[in-house]
């Protein structure tokens, strides 16, 4: 892998950073169909192209960089539609999103400018280029390289900088 930035990943790129990170969904193995991960619940708008989600309190991220809150997925988001973006979902994330609301620590609604069947699989494992990262550690280290490792995430598994090896950080 040449790079630690996930706006820079496409799909088997991103495969080595998977079990550091989470989406807002899952996918159960058996339907198919969105399961809570990140998010606890989410629905449709009145609008039809809008989804609200309610986000899973007391998620830590690795490293002591706080715990996982709305503004952490609005700076997901806002990175992986930069203009310097060149990730597998990218022009996906371009064409179809407006604006990401922050409702409160722990709520968003994005804002869609048109009904996609697809969305959801967009904010889930289902896709890369939806993985969740710290805002406070891409705002206070910038930019991951090869040599500083990847953002912190919060799934059961975390690099370890020493040895650049992941690592367990559940018992």
């Amino acid at each position: 892998m040449e790079s630690n930035v996930l706006r820079q990943l496409g799909a088997t790129t991103a495969w080595p950073m998977f079990p550091m990170y989470e989406w807002l969904l899952d996918v159960d193995a058996k339907s198919g169909k969105s399961a809570p991960m990140l998010a606890t619940a989410w629905s449709l708008e009145p609008d039809g192209a809008s989804y609200r989600f309610q986000l899973r309190k007391g998620v830590k991220f690795h490293g002591d960089w706080g715990e996982f809150s709305a503004q952490d997925f609005q700076a997901a988001v806002a990175e992986k539609t930069r203009p310097d973006a060149g990730g597998q979902s990218v022009l996906y994330w371009r064409q179809v999103l407006d604006k990401v609301d922050v409702v409160s620590p722990n709520e968003v609604v994005l804002r869609l400018k048109r009904p996609d069947s697809q969305f959801l699989d967009y904010v889930s494992a289902a896709v890369p280029g939806s993985e969740i990262f710290s805002k406070a550690a891409l705002d206070k280290l910038g930019d991951p390289t090869p040599q500083s490792g990847p953002l912190p995430g919060t799934a059961p598994y975390q690099l370890d900088r020493k040895s650049t090896r992941l690592n367990s950080s559940h018992p």
